[in-house]
């Protein structure tokens, strides 16, 4: 019986609500207005040097040894 009372209240709750026409006594705040950045001033513009011919790095490694892989059982 009283689990069927409970299970009548909650209901009677969830359906009506506990705070039916309580109003928020804080207005929302303002929203934030968009601020939009200024365009530049000055333009970045540059010739660009091509690096390439310099980039090229060998590397003199030994050869890397091979192993065979470990068979298993062994």
């Amino acid at each position: 019986m009283n689990r069927w009372l409970m299970a009548a209240l909650i209901g009677l709750t969830m359906t009506s609500g506990c705070a039916v026409g309580v109003e928020d006594p804080l207005p929302a705040p303002a929203p934030i207005p968009e601020k939009k950045a200024a365009p530049p001033t000055e333009t970045f513009s540059a010739e660009v040097e091509d690096d390439s011919q310099e980039a090229d790095v060998t590397l003199d490694l030994p050869p890397r040894p091979q192993q065979k892989p470990p068979k298993p059982g062994e």
